[in-house]
């Protein structure tokens, strides 16, 4: 039972919520009535998000555009409910997106300057996506391949990238994700 249990030890290290299911609210309740802290995904429960949190703040003042990727749709869910709450203009790309609605969305953020970050699975988002729009990317999770983080963070580093790129990989210290990372 060792790959159950890292698969758990990762969600942890994403949102604890992801694992526990997010604070129990009682059936019935209407979204209106529940506390923001309560609510599924609260960003000040994930060390993680707490720094995406002051990251993004600082881009967004300074004029960077973002491509956010993370591993699993769940989580890309957390984060799109975060950045719409901040009130930041985004686009969202993961496995549900149709083939054919997948080169508008890039196109869309290459060209609207409005649009603030790009939310990624990582394996949507890898080989064959041009997205020099931005100048920041954001590997939330690492995968347990180094190759598929390559390909990703690689979207904005193509040719007619009139930018620099810098990329932020974030590991949550002394966990499984820092022997991912190290190994």
């Amino acid at each position: 039972q060792v790959f159950p249990g890292l698969i758990a030890m990762r969600k942890i290290c994403n949102h604890p919520d992801l694992f526990t299911g997010g604070t129990k609210i009682l059936k019935g309740t209407k979204d209106e009535d529940i506390e923001e802290g309560e609510q599924f995904g609260y960003w000040k429960r994930s060390g993680k998000m707490i720094v995406v949190e002051s990251l993004l703040k600082i881009w967004h003042r300074q004029g960077h555009r973002v491509l956010l990727f993370t591993q699993s749709r769940q989580m890309l869910q957390i984060l799109e409910a975060f950045v719409l709450n901040i009130g930041y203009t985004y686009l969202k790309m993961d496995g549900t997106t149709t083939v054919a609605s997948r080169q508008p969305l890039i196109t869309k953020f290459n060209e609207d300057t409005s649009i603030f970050v790009f939310l990624l699975t990582t394996r949507v988002g890898g080989l064959g996506v041009n997205l020099t729009g931005a100048n920041r990317v954001v590997i939330y999770d690492p995968d347990w391949n180094p190759s598929t983080d390559t390909q990703a963070r690689e979207r904005a580093w193509r040719i007619g990238q009139k930018k620099q790129v810098t990329v932020y990989r974030l590991l949550t210290a002394g966990t499984i994700e820092e022997k991912i990372y190290h190994r």
